[in-house]
């Protein structure tokens, strides 16, 4: 291998390690609920930031300004509705959004087709019981199938309806009642990542907390776009040596045929 070879692939693997270091902590937005005296976002907000990340806390209202120096917004408002459309936006930016308790009603899932697409569900419904794991995905981390990650008791609890026409929409889990609603979801949409979780999923326990930062570090897209780009120089650069040390042959080839005729 030629040593220019070398060098980029060098070059790549520091682009790489560069791109995973920069990925390790996310700006977060999150927009506070009052669905517990004080709101829970500053608990949001504390864990995040124990593990790394940027956190700002914006008012149950909602944001003041646009979202896009952002990475993720966790919304947990019951009076924002996003008028703006500005999570569509966000998540059409390639970014993810994750939305709790009820939050997806208020931003008009029962009613509203972008809302529906988005987030990957065609209601809101409250159910109670124990939520249990239905399929494995890295926002639930090594948990594995049935697990009990949160229990609503007599409720209400928050959840969310069928996932019919939305291909891209997977189920995490589900109450253990009947009709068996959402309890945790994750949707691929125009390019960004959206996560649901129904509001046992609260920091705290060390599964809630596995499942909430999961959520926040759901896309990296930049790791994996890096590596591809890497591959293809590899490639190119592999085809040049080649091309190279075969016109080198073909000069060494041709001269020596030629110094065997002047003999």
């Amino acid at each position: 291998m030629s040593k220019h070879v070398v060098c980029l692939t060098m070059i790549c693997e520091l682009m790489v390690s560069a791109s995973a270091a920069m990925a390790s902590g996310r700006n977060v937005a999150v927009i506070d609920g009052d669905w517990l005296i004080p709101g829970p976002g500053a608990d949001w907000c504390a864990l995040l930031q124990s593990h790394g990340h940027q956190c700002s806390l914006l008012p149950k209202e909602g944001p003041a300004g646009p979202l896009d120096p952002f990475d993720v917004v966790i919304d947990l408002s019951h009076d924002w509705s996003d008028s703006a459309a500005m999570l569509p936006d966000f998540m059409r930016a390639g970014k993810t959004v994750v939305t709790v308790f009820g939050a997806p009603l208020f931003l008009g899932i029962d009613s509203d087709p972008t809302v529906q697409a988005w987030i990957g569900a065609n209601g809101f419904t409250s159910p109670s019981d124990r939520l249990l794991t239905t399929d494995v995905d890295p926002i639930l981390g090594n948990i594995s199938v049935g697990t009990q990650v949160g229990n609503c008791a007599d409720g209400p609890c928050s959840g969310l309806t069928d996932t019919s026409g939305h291909a891209s929409a997977k189920v995490l889990a589900r109450f253990n009642v009947p009709g068996s609603p959402i309890g945790i979801m994750r949707n691929l949409w125009e390019g960004g990542v959206s996560v649901y979780l129904a509001n046992v999923i609260y920091p705290g326990s060390p599964l809630a907390d596995q499942i909430i930062l999961n959520a926040v570090e759901a896309r990296t897209p930049s790791i994996p776009a890096l590596s591809v780009w890497c591959l293809i120089l590899l490639a190119l650069a592999l085809g040049v040596a080649g091309a190279l040390i075969i016109r080198r042959r073909v000069s060494c080839r041709a001269s020596f045929i030629a110094s065997l005729r002047r003999k």
